[in-house]
Order: structure tokens, then sequence, then C-alpha cells
């Protein structure tokens, strides 16, 4: 679902509701919403990024709620470099900061169009998911 509309995704998720049809969600900022109203995951770009907490909060809102909350504002967050650094070149750059050798070229975009700029958001980004990884990790 890309419509970024909790109104609508509700809606959607009232239809599906018995059928075999799935509806996941492609926004970050509405998962939390879209999974309490019926949807059933997470199908976008930002998982490429932290796909850790995407499955984590897809699995555990309901058990954790404090923590889904958190989560879901941090990668609400997270979601707008989404439009504001040079995507796939930040989610190819942020391999590298995994530990992922990759080159950063798309066939999209020009190399250069990775500003540093992109690049730091990415470190923090990088900071942030390791942070937060671990603490659901811990909760399990």
């Amino acid at each position: 679902d890309t419509c970024c509309d909790i109104n609508m995704i509700t809606d959607r998720a009232k239809q599906l509701k018995g059928t075999h049809f799935k509806n996941l969600n492609a926004n970050c900022q509405t998962l939390l919403a879209s999974l309490k109203a019926g949807c059933d995951g997470y199908c976008g770009i930002m998982a490429n990024y932290h796909p850790k907490l995407y499955s984590w909060l897809c699995k555990n809102y309901e058990k954790y709620p404090k923590e889904a909350e958190l989560i879901q504002a941090v990668i609400g967050n997270f979601g707008f470099t989404e439009t504001g650094v040079a995507y796939p070149l930040s989610a190819k750059y942020h391999m590298n900061l995994c530990g992922i050798p990759t080159e950063v070229y798309a066939r999209v975009r020009h190399s250069s169009d990775l500003t540093d700029y992109g690049k730091d958001c990415m470190k923090q980004m990088k900071l942030a998911t390791d942070y937060f990884e671990k603490m659901i990790e811990n909760l399990n």
C-alpha cells in the first residue's frame, strides 16, 4: 500500500479481512497505525536500511506497545531520508557502513548526487539503528 493515508489504509484492511489477500504498507510513517488497523506488514524501500526494526515492529507491536511507539517514531523520522537523500545511492552507501562492500553506483543517479550531507545522514541513521537493534534484542 503506497497511499500514505491511514484512513484509506484502514478501509482497505477492513475490506481484505477474511480474504487470502495481504496488505503490506510501503510507508514507514504510517506503519504502526496500519498494523493496528489490521495490515499484515511492511514492504518499502526503507527496509534496505534497517530491516530488523521493521521485522521486530511487525511481530512485536502488541507485546511491547511502549517500545513499538518508540521504534515507530524512529523509523518514521528515518523515512524522510527517502526523499531528502539520493536513493538508491544512500542505501548502497549504508550497506558499506554495515560491512557489506558495495559500489556506490546506480543506473538512475549520478554518484555525485550522494553528497557529504547525505553520507552524514546515513552515518547517523546507522548509529541510531545499531542502538535500537540492541534495545529490541534485549527485549526478546
